[in-house]
């Protein structure tokens, strides 16, 4: 027989297991609906063909539009239950940056990155599906840089967006206003948006330009956009 005490160390190590194994589904399911969100508003938003860009026509009233947009649909999944039991990390840039300050155990940072890329190519897909001719008419949602702005260039300004924005998570994660990150997260990524779409497409997150680059292979300077978020960590 076993001892009561063994049984119920055992539920709870099945427990612990169960929840692991939810939030990881979470995280996955939740950068899966991040990135149908952010690429298929930039599919209406920049497509051609799309009536946006009839009732809009000014590419700039067009540009905060699909800030707004992506912003609001990642805070939604942030406050939805899938980020509040995930932890709405949603970057592997959080993740990593949770991992060093021993805030998630290695395991857990590794398989949420993998959540995290598989997500995103489910995502990229889905948008792919819905939308087959205007993804391809703005190729296939890569960031790219801008005419005029050099790889060197590029880097840094993706690298201290990235900064910025990290540096905002950190400290309201750290504070009172904890509970508020992902609704000022989003503000501040919409100015960044904004501010930064014209010149390097502002990705600020690897597995959102990963995905996109890797289903056309495109790689022409994806390597910014994976590195750049890397850099600000150490």
């Amino acid at each position: 027989m076993i001892h009561s005490s063994m049984r119920s160390h055992l539920y709870t190590k099945a427990q612990r297991r169960a929840s692991r194994i939810s939030a990881y589904l979470c995280e996955l399911v939740g950068m899966t609906l991040v990135l149908f969100n952010a690429l298929g508003w930039a599919c209406w938003n920049y497509g051609v063909g799309s009536p946006i860009g009839q009732w809009i026509p000014d590419r700039s009233l067009r540009t905060l539009l699909q800030a707004i947009c992506a912003a609001t649909g990642t805070a939604i999944v942030v406050y939805s239950p899938l980020g509040k039991r995930a932890g709405g990390h949603l970057n592997p840039a959080t993740t990593l940056a949770f991992w060093l300050l021993n805030k998630i155990s290695t395991r857990d940072a590794l398989i949420y990155i993998l959540m995290q890329l598989l997500g995103a190519f489910l995502g990229t897909l889905l948008v792919w599906i819905a939308f087959p001719d205007l993804v391809q008419s703005i190729h296939g949602g890569t960031t790219v840089l801008s005419q005029g702005i050099s790889p060197g260039l590029g880097f840094g300004l993706e690298l201290g967006m990235t900064f910025i924005l990290m540096l905002m998570v950190l400290a309201m994660v750290n504070s009172r206003w904890m509970r508020r990150t992902g609704m000022i997260s989003s503000a501040l990524f919409i100015l960044l948006y904004i501010s930064g779409a014209k010149l390097t497409g502002v990705s600020l997150n690897p597995v959102r330009s990963l995905a996109p680059a890797a289903l056309i292979m495109f790689w022409e300077n994806q390597w910014i956009y994976w590195i750049a978020p890397s850099w600000v960590l150490p």
